[in-house]
């Protein structure tokens, strides 16, 4: 039911592509707008010199890195949370993300989650590589965020099982007090 370290590791190369296609889009936006403006100001008789501010504006690579990191947890955090579960990488792989009561995260879970992410990357990437020896295949960022993550298929089926064994056992109970 617990998902295995490549399962894991495809997802997360997935997400990559995402994210790094959703940056390249806005990134095009961002210079198309650009340019757009410096058109319009050549339009209204701006001279050369007058366009090296729109010209040598730039995000800065703090800013940049600033704003990369802000969407990225946003981007697993709510995607977490939501009632998918699950990034589009690991959808795509069919894992979901759930919380020790095997429940949904909620989104601070989920950024906690996130964020306990950069401890799993400290001393080259042990705190990833701890899935191959745990027992619920958890990394150091599903320990500290008490999470798992999870087969989809096996997981509904895990919950079926479950739920019939507590009908089952429902049934015992209400036959007991009958007599």
């Amino acid at each position: 039911m617990y998902a295995s370290f490549w399962k894991r590791l495809l997802a997360y190369c997935l997400d990559l592509i995402v994210v790094w296609l959703i940056f390249f889009v806005l990134k095009s936006a961002f210079y198309r707008i650009r340019g757009i403006y410096a058109q319009h100001l050549l339009n209204q008789g701006a001279s050369i010199e007058d366009l090296k501010h729109v010209i040598d504006f730039d995000i800065s690579k703090n800013v940049a890195l600033i704003l990369i990191l802000i969407f990225c947890w946003l981007y697993f955090a709510l995607m977490e949370s939501s009632r998918r579960q699950a990034t589009w990488g690991k959808k795509w792989v069919g894992l979901i993300v759930v919380n020790e009561m095997y429940e949904r995260l909620s989104f601070g879970k989920a950024s906690a989650r996130f964020w306990s992410k950069m401890l799993s990357s400290l001393i080259l990437c042990a705190g990833y590589i701890m899935v191959l020896f745990t027992p619920y295949r958890q990394s150091l960022h599903d320990k500290i965020a008490k999470t798992y993550v999870v087969n989809q298929k096996q997981f509904q089926k895990y919950l079926t099982d479950r739920d019939a064994n507590l009908d089952a056992g429902m049934q015992s109970v209400k036959a007991v007090k009958a007599l």
